[in-house]
């Protein structure tokens, strides 16, 4: 089972036994996805959305049986019990004689039976009734400090220490770190907490000792700090303001990052009743979790507007490369950095373009050096160019003037004395002849080299775009040919802008770099159920029952009732299909998996710079994305893209033929690029024996809208298989 399946199986337990859950207990499972599961959380509230949980206030269990607090209280404990019983005793039964019949509150039959039991056991319990009681008061009726002459101890320590209040518990929980673990992580604390009436604590305790299970001493520490309501730094300095933290925070920055990463400073902000704050804090660990430093100067933002912002300062206030020869090139280094607090980000970009001139990076990250590069030889001569750099952060804006006029050094100069028309005419004339027949050879020439040029040699010049740059493949796949089916789309070769540089991007998808692809086919649409049952009917080694172990996860074609595909889903896309069965399935029909440049090419439709096939907005009526449908859907349901490609974003994740390497983009070739050690050639031939992690891409009906941006880059080993993942096939031109 997949991580995301067993975090859906504990929502799935969270509704059976209660068809409500409070706000609390949703933002806890939330973390619980991220951390432990290693979901996003836009990936776990989609799927919290989808499981029908109802997030709402706690449930009065009274109210469920139909009893009334008044009538209780100063009843004996037998008395009550036998209350209970007899409420629920008659609400349960007249739950069975309704059998199937739906609730006006829109619960089934069987959820409310699961309530009731509930309300029945809470009930009867003393301790839990009192606790439930608690729970129901508004926050003002209880007091924050239980008194000493009112209740007994919060928490009794075994040297005879006693905890009569929160600050109290905290001191001695520091006091006593092993015996305060033991209590932490074995619910002594939950219960002692909750006894006392603190039910916000008591889930913070359980909640800290869930997510914190691996790392107990942390734990504790982070426990003592929400009972404290102070953020204590390893440094010096304590915080129990958003001001004083954001403050702290300049102070002790990589400390700070590893506490909201780590999902502590959600909690501390939740259990210390910031729950505004807490909701931002896990908003930025799911935006900005490849760049936890733009994360966490957003954070301090949020605690504290007033703090101030970094400042922007430049090595150049302008660029001047004045009179240059025309045909030279110019470098200018220019560094960028942060002269105030914080951490600078942003983006540098050409005003307007200037043909010729380049940066060597466009993204500013804490500081920058980049270089500005002018190859004159493709501006007109004798005229000034203009432009600036404009550099943009979260400081401030700033623009550099860069000019140049390129002047050609080898021409003739007419600023003499003398009349070059009159001036040792004869000299001049020859001189003229002399060039004359020179440029009569060269054409002459040229001909003679058209005319009679040996053929080329094609395997020599395959065998020179097969050189590889820095050990990184860049060759034209060579794979097993095929005739174009009528459902392949032709992709023209060419030039595309590979990458992303928009905020929201990740580190593996930057930088933005040129990349030029061979003409290829395409399939129109994802491989379907019926496509891949034609493959395994022909090779009974790939079925359900007879797959080798070592290229699947366990739950190959999970769907599938052996060799038969559920019914009526002919027409969807195949799932739970491992890298190792697509690329058999490929190979199959002469085809192969698409290289992760061709799939972004082919996904892009022709467009530039846009985030997903068809432009930049996204919405339900575009693509099966985000649970808005609820599962996949028929192949070619929405609208094509440029390149008339299908589902190219949404409905499943594709596998590509790269290896995963998150750096490949910053020593990408130009030409066909492929990652990993291995050519095209020997991918396909030797699949089976590959081990390392394969490109995904394009997002899937289960997934946000972030995952479905043409450029990002998802990845799995290759023989995991999954509810939202399948592919499409690619087939290189016929010469």
């Amino acid at each position: 089972m997949s991580k995301r399946d067993e975090f859906i199986a504990i929502v799935n337990a969270f509704k059976a036994a209660s068809p409500a859950i409070t706000d609390a207990q949703r933002k806890g499972l939330l973390r619980q996805a991220k951390q432990q599961y290693g979901l996003s959380f836009e990936e776990a509230r989609q799927i919290l959305k989808a499981s029908g949980l109802v997030v709402g206030d706690v449930v009065n269990y009274f109210e469920v049986l139909g009893l009334a607090v008044e009538e209780l209280q100063n009843q004996p404990d037998a008395a009550i019990a036998t209350r209970v019983d007899t409420a629920h005793k008659e609400l349960y039964s007249a739950s069975l004689r309704a059998g199937g019949l739906p609730r006006p509150d829109g619960k089934t039959q069987e959820q409310w039976r699961t309530l009731l039991n509930q309300a029945r056991d809470i009930l009867k319990d003393p301790q839990q009734r009192r606790e439930h009681l608690a729970t129901l008061q508004p926050d003002g009726e209880r007091p924050d400090t239980p008194s000493r002459e009112t209740t007994r101890p919060i928490f009794k320590f075994t040297n005879g220490d006693e905890a009569t209040n929160i600050s109290e518990l905290a001191a001695l929980m520091e006091k006593h770190p092993q015996e305060a673990a033991i209590a932490l992580y074995r619910g002594y604390l939950e219960q002692s907490l909750g006894g006392a009436g603190e039910m916000h604590l008591a889930e913070a305790a359980r909640t800290v000792a869930s997510v914190y299970a691996k790392t107990p001493e942390f734990g504790l520490w982070a426990m003592v700090q929400i009972l404290r309501g102070k953020v204590k730094f390893a440094r010096g300095g304590e915080a129990s303001t958003p001001q004083q933290l954001a403050q702290l925070i300049d102070q002790n920055w990589e400390e700070a990052k590893t506490l909201l990463y780590g999902g502590f400073l959600p909690l501390w902000f939740e259990y210390t009743k910031q729950s505004q704050l807490a909701n931002e804090a896990m908003d930025i660990i799911d935006r900005f979790g490849n760049e936890t430093d733009i994360g966490l100067e957003r954070l301090v933002q949020k605690l504290h507007p007033q703090i101030g912002h970094p400042v922007l300062k430049a090595s150049h206030t302008s660029i001047n490369f004045g009179k240059v020869d025309r045909k030279s090139q110019k470098t200018v280094r220019v560094e960028i950095q942060n002269t105030g607090r914080g951490y600078l980000y942003g983006t540098v970009e050409l005003a307007k373009a200037m043909p010729g001139l380049r940066l060597s990076s466009t993204t500013i990250r804490g500081k920058a050096v980049l270089t500005v590069t002018l190859d004159t030889s493709r501006l007109a001569v004798n005229q000034t160019h203009n432009t600036a750099l404009v550099i943009k952060t979260n400081g401030s804006e700033l623009r550099v003037p860069i000019s140049c006029v390129p002047v050609d050094v080898t021409a003739p100069s007419t600023s003499s004395s003398q009349d070059p028309a009159t001036t040792a005419p004869e000299k001049s004339t020859a001189k003229t002849r002399a060039v004359g027949w020179v440029w009569v050879a060269v054409v002459f020439g040229i001909i003679l080299f058209i005319t009679f040029r040996p053929p080329v040699n094609e395997r020599s010049v395959q065998r020179n775009l097969d050189r590889s740059v820095g050990g990184v493949q860049t060759s034209r796949p060579t794979i097993p040919r095929a005739d174009v089916s009528a459902g392949m789309v032709l992709i023209p070769g060419g030039e595309f802008q590979m990458g992303s540089s928009d905020r929201e991007a990740y580190d593996d998808e930057k930088p933005v770099h040129t990349v030029y692809v061979d003409a290829f086919y395409m399939d129109k649409y994802e491989v379907t159920n019926a496509q891949f049952k034609a493959f395994v009917d022909a090779n009974p080694q790939w079925q359900k029952a007879r797959i080798s172990r070592d290229y699947h996860d366990g739950d190959y074609l999970y769907y599938w009732n052996d060799n038969i595909y559920p019914q009526g889903m002919g027409n969807y896309p195949v799932v739970y299909v491992s890298w190792y069965a697509a690329m058999a399935y490929a190979q199959w029909v002469g085809k192969r998996l698409p290289t992760e440049a061709e799939w972004e090419k082919a996904a892009r439709g022709g467009l530039v710079g846009q985030n997903y096939p068809w432009g930049n907005g996204i919405g339900s009526t575009r693509t099966n994305f985000g649970y808005n449908v609820g599962k996949t859907t028929p192949v070619g349901s929405y609208a094509a893209n440029g390149y008339g490609l299908y589902d190219m974003a949404g409905n499943v994740w594709e596998w590509c033929l790269d290896g995963y390497d998150s750096r490949f983009y910053a020593r990408s070739p130009f030409w066909n690029p492929i990652a990993g050690d291995a050519s095209a050639s020997q991918i396909v031939n030797e699949f089976r024996r590959v081990k390392t992690s394969r490109v995904l891409r394009g997002g899937s009906w289960s997934y946000g809208a972030l995952y479905l941006h043409v450029a990002y880059r998802g990845w799995n080993t290759p023989e995991v298989t999954d509810g939202s993942l399948g592919f499409r096939c690619a087939m290189d031109v016929k010469p």
